[in-house]
């Protein structure tokens, strides 16, 4: 009986029915895409807030990838050049950065203190580890508040 459906089923085609209601979901998801691609906003156009407010000297830690070595730059140039390079996936740029002098260690869960905060980025002092009293800059996510 099952096959005979399936026969029948198959020479009929899908339908006017079927056809209507794939029209009409793939239409619904598409118009979920566009309002969702056109109303998102540009890097440019999110807002510049500073993710801890204005605490300067406040003590926090790095919250970053355990089991991973990660490096932060001492300097803001090298800091914006990298993190551009990274943004518009150039891999010559981010391997220039990388090879500038400069990059401290830092681990998960290693204290810090808060030195300055500028849209984008944030200033750290290392309070603890091989690069105590050193300061370097970092992304405002990789910090625990």
């Amino acid at each position: 009986m099952a096959r005979a459906w399936v026969a029948r089923r198959s020479r009929r085609g899908w339908g006017a029915a079927t056809a209507s209601l794939t029209v009409i979901v793939v239409s619904w998801w598409a118009l979920i895409a566009a309002v969702t691609v056109l109303t998102a906003p540009t890097p440019e156009q999110a807002p510049k807030i500073a993710a801890f407010g204005s605490p300067n000297g406040r003590s926090v830690s790095i919250s970053v990838p355990s089991r991973v070595a990660w490096t932060i730059p001492t300097d803001r140039v090298t800091f914006d050049d990298y993190y551009h390079a990274v943004w518009v996936d150039d891999g010559d740029a981010i391997n220039e950065a990388l090879s500038r002098p400069g990059w401290i260690a830092v681990a998960d869960g290693q204290a810090v203190r808060i030195v300055a905060i500028v849209p984008e980025a944030v200033q750290v002092e290392l309070l603890d580890g091989q690069h105590a009293g050193e300061t370097g800059w970092m992304k405002a996510h990789h910090l625990n508040r």
